[in-house]
């Protein structure tokens, strides 16, 4: 990793190395005319690219060995699991019925669970008709990419099954994330549930 921490400058790579093998907060001195190499004494500069690295460092390294999202049946192995996290998403969190949630397509549906150690955090489900919904992640576990996981799964297995395009309604706030993902509106404002979502869809052919 020392090739890393030259690239970005010596005194931030130091501070990189100090944060890493000390596992303490730097301090920052403001006259960096009296920096040295002693522990502690480290520009402002130097001290706020070494936490910054390192959060992006670490966040890349968590992306890099998620576990991917896996596609699985509505079954009895499975079932469970996926109930119980659309329930603690849905139900609990943003109030929606539980027999809205649960209508009966969830059988015939292609279903992502994605892990996070050996916990199940996250799922969704596709339809035949590539329409791809119930995507929730458990709370503690969000802005970590089991979200991106879960989708780029169902997204596969739309293209396996010869789908031309995959499309949903989507949350307002989750709008931006399904751009990221390549999706585009289309539509007016809807309510769902008593929240209010808009179509958005992606060409996968």
């Amino acid at each position: 990793m020392g090739f890393i921490f030259f690239s970005i400058g010596a005194d931030t790579g130091y501070a990189c190395q100090k944060i890493l093998s000390e596992n303490r907060p730097l301090v920052y001195i403001k006259d960096k005319d009296k920096k040295s190499q002693e522990w502690g004494l480290l520009s402002r500069v130097d001290y706020v690219l070494a936490r910054l690295f390192l959060f992006y460092l670490i966040r890349s390294v968590e992306k890099a060995t998620m576990n991917p999202a896996i596609i699985v049946n509505f079954d009895k192995q499975y079932q469970p699991v996926i109930k119980h996290i659309r329930t603690s998403v849905f139900t609990l969190e943003q109030n929606v019925p539980e027999a809205l949630d649960f209508e009966g397509k969830d059988p015939d549906a292609t279903h992502a669970l994605v892990q996070d150690g050996d916990r199940y955090v996250g799922t969704g489900r596709l339809l035949g008709d590539g329409h791809i919904g119930r995507v929730a992640v458990l709370q503690e576990y969000r802005q970590r990419g089991f979200g991106k996981s879960i989708i780029a799964a169902l997204i596969d297995a739309a293209s396996q099954l010869g789908l031309a395009r995959v499309f949903l309604g989507a949350q307002l706030h989750a709008v931006d994330f399904y751009k990221t993902l390549g999706f585009s509106e289309y539509g007016e404002v809807f309510v769902d549930a008593g929240i209010e979502h808009i179509h958005m869809e992606r060409k996968i052919r």
